[in-house]
């Protein structure tokens, strides 16, 4: 190898490392004059560079390099480098290279690495595009509002599919999901009645939810799947498939609170490159998502072509665009053939789902404003009562002795604290004989206006819980588009009063009745007539969906003023198909003379309740998740596992020592407070230090 500055050297395998001035000069075998002539060639047309000879003035900062070939190389390219135009630099040695003879793969290799080197970043997918953080909180939005779907037969759970809020008591899947495809005739249906399911929402504010179906008609609107037999989508995409867009509204036994619905209109869907991304439960109840493209629209079909990863339990999840926007529920997978019509081997598959925007449309055509909103006035209707807090408030007021009193303030406070996903809000549901008549008499009052039994009487011991049976119905009449509105008799309830003035459009009034509040108070028709617009859009809007009026006297102790107010009052709204009233710890003798009163053909439920037993504790922590008693075992483990059974709660609840044994006026009270806190983890009490 020659080390003068004039010669040729032979050729040198690439450096490892080094800049790519450093990394040219050592592998280029051209003499330092062939490399100044090819430089000032280049210099004349990239006006950029700066001469030769400035280049060569730098050679003092390479004293580094011994070899003074290398050296004076070096500082051409080093100063190509600078100016950015290493690369063309590196073209015209490569090119005297290859009049030289040098190996083809050893110039490739040296162009590949000089002229296209590596960035630090770049847009790959320019129709893509990047993705905003923003779309990570978007994202943990929506999984609040989407769900697993769990089909129970009796024995076993077994998670079938993924739902979605469309309102906080309507949520929608796949057709194919709810209902079970039978073959009529030469077809295959997907129809109600819908299967024994109940649909969880475990990533609420609120924590994990759930809810079943409405027992009077459970299905709001369907259409039916696109199938050619069971278990088997149709894969053709036509206009037969337009019309069969394999979806179910389904209604909801309560609201779930604390989650912003997902909305349902959709929007025009292009196949633009762009991600999008899949929310859904595989087959389990912990929720997955993934993203990829769309690859194609079926408009015809109302159906969307695309790659995102799906597997059995996901129809019905929700597919959401880049921009945030839901735009499809996934229905399912459509294996790819070839041109003979055998599946590719491999095999491939393609992924299917039915565009929003078509059953938005769909809807809108059979009944418009379909999922509209619930118009309640807040200043009436009370949504995410603490209704814990309002529990404990109630039962301090009971107790006397000032020890049991600070021992059951110290239990609320525990109950009410906030903790991973939440104060808890909910008053435990409760069931028994008794109360379940009365649920279902409130579902059946809400889905039909043509009842004739259109007033309740719900009576029982103090304490037993009157009261929060109306808390119960606040839970199912936004299932059925149905309004509520709460009524008091005491003389600091204005209610009544502020119903009267708002016909009136007079200001409103602060503590109890004066003698011109006394009058409107009595005023029956202004009264009704309020009542009749309450939640209607429009003045002159007629009232089609029911009202439940709850008149709440507590416990037959408020002040009875004017009785034949209230009679007057009821029977005036028995004669409205709309109206449906439900009186709560109504004195024996005040309800007689009420049934007495109201028209005949208007029916009267007489419901009466009693104070909360432990199995419904019980029933109540096996509907939530607790196990119902510990095997039968010696391990140590297990027995201290056994506390936390809702046997051991039921036991616990009957021990002679509870509060409720000398003060039956607790028993409801406590219960609510004493199955929230094993729910939580908050009872049992333990000693210290164990």
């Amino acid at each position: 190898m020659s080390g003068d500055a004039a010669g040729p050297i032979d050729p040198t395998p690439l450096p490892e490392t080094g800049t790519g001035a450093y990394i040219l000069a050592r592998w280029t075998s051209i003499s330092a004059e062939e490399a100044q002539i090819l430089y000032d060639g280049l210099a004349e047309r990239q006006p950029s560079l700066i001469s030769s000879k400035a280049a060569l003035a730098q050679l003092g900062a390479l004293a580094w390099i011994t070899d003074l070939r290398l050296r004076l190389i070096m500082a051409l390219c080093q100063a190509a480098m600078d100016a950015g135009e290493l690369a063309h630099y590196c073209q015209a040695i490569v090119g005297r290279e290859r009049a030289k003879g040098r190996p083809d793969n050893d110039l490739g290799e040296i162009q590949e690495l000089i002229g296209v080197p590596g960035v630090p970043q770049a847009v790959l997918d320019a129709a893509r595009g990047l993705i905003p953080t923003e779309m990570f909180s978007v994202l943990g939005a929506f999984s609040e509002a989407i769900g697993y779907i769990e089909e129970t037969d009796g024995i076993r759970r077994t998670v079938i599919g993924t739902a979605f809020l469309v309102r906080p008591d309507v949520a929608i899947t796949s057709a194919h999901v709810a209902f079970k495809a039978q073959r009529l005739d030469s077809k295959i249906v997907t129809v109600p009645p819908p299967l024994d399911i109940r649909v969880w929402f475990p990533r609420t504010a609120a924590g994990p939810q759930d809810a079943g179906l409405v027992s009077s008609n459970p299905v709001l609107a369907h259409s039916e799947a696109h199938m050619i037999d069971l278990d088997k989508l149709d894969r053709r995409v036509n206009a037969a498939a337009g019309t069969r867009l394999d979806f179910a509204l389904l209604r909801l036994d309560r609201a779930i609170d604390r989650v912003k619905p997902i909305p349902l209109d959709g929007k025009n869907v292009v196949a633009n490159g762009h991600y999008h991304f899949l929310i859904g439960f595989p087959g389990a109840k912990a929720s997955v998502w993934d993203a990829n493209k769309i690859t194609r629209i079926e408009p015809a079909a109302s159906r969307l072509i695309h790659t995102i990863n799906s597997v059995g339990g996901m129809s019905g999840s929700c597919l959401i665009d880049d921009t945030g926007v839901p735009v499809a529920i996934h229905e399912g997978s459509i294996p790819l053939v070839n041109a003979d019509g055998t599946p590719k081997t491999p095999p491939q598959v393609e992924n299917r789902a039915v565009m929003l925007k078509a059953i938005s449309t769909d809807l809108e055509q059979r009944v418009p404003g379909l999922l509209a909103a619930l118009d309640r006035p807040a200043a009436l209707v009370m949504y995410e009562e603490a209704l814990v807090t309002r529990l404990g408030r109630r039962g301090a007021q009971f107790l006397a002795d000032p020890a049991s009193q600070a021992d059951w303030e110290k239990l609320v406070a525990a109950v009410t604290k906030p903790g991973p996903s939440g104060p808890w809000t909910a008053h435990p549901w409760f069931t028994d004989r008794a109360r379940t008549r009365i649920e279902k008499w409130f579902a059946d009052a809400a889905g039909t206006v043509e009842t004739k039994s259109r007033v309740a009487f719900v009576n029982g011991p103090r304490g037993s819980g009157k009261t929060f049976m109306i808390d119960v119905l606040k839970r199912i009449v936004p299932n059925a588009a149905t309004d509520l509105i709460r009524l008091a008799w005491s003389e600091g309830d204005t209610t009544l009063d502020t119903l009267a003035r708002r016909l009136e459009g007079l200001p409103g009034v602060s503590g109890t009745r004066t003698a011109d509040g006394h009058q409107r108070y009595e005023n029956v028709p202004a009264i009704v007539t309020a009542l009749e617009g309450f939640g209607v859009a429009g003045a002159a809007a007629t009232r089609k969906r029911p009202l439940f009026i709850a008149i709440d006297a507590g416990d037959g102790t408020g002040s009875i003023t004017e009785p034949q107010t209230w009679i007057d009052l009821v029977v005036e709204l028995s004669r409205r198909s709309w109206a449906r009233v439900v009186l709560c710890g109504f004195p024996e003798d005040l309800l007689e003379k009420v049934e007495d009163a109201v028209p005949l053909e208007v029916a009267c439920q007489p419901f009466a309740i009693g104070y909360v037993r432990s199995a419904a504790i019980a029933g109540f922590l096996e509907r939530f998740g607790m196990p119902a008693e510990t095997a039968r075992t010696s391990q140590p483990a297990a027995l201290a596992e056994a506390a936390k059974t809702a046997k051991a709660a039921a036991a616990a609840f009957d021990a002679p020592d509870m509060a409720h044994r000398e003060c039956p006026e607790l028993t409801t009270i406590m219960a609510a407070l004493f199955a929230i806190g094993w729910h939580r983890g908050i009872l049992p009490v333990r000693p210290e230090g164990s």
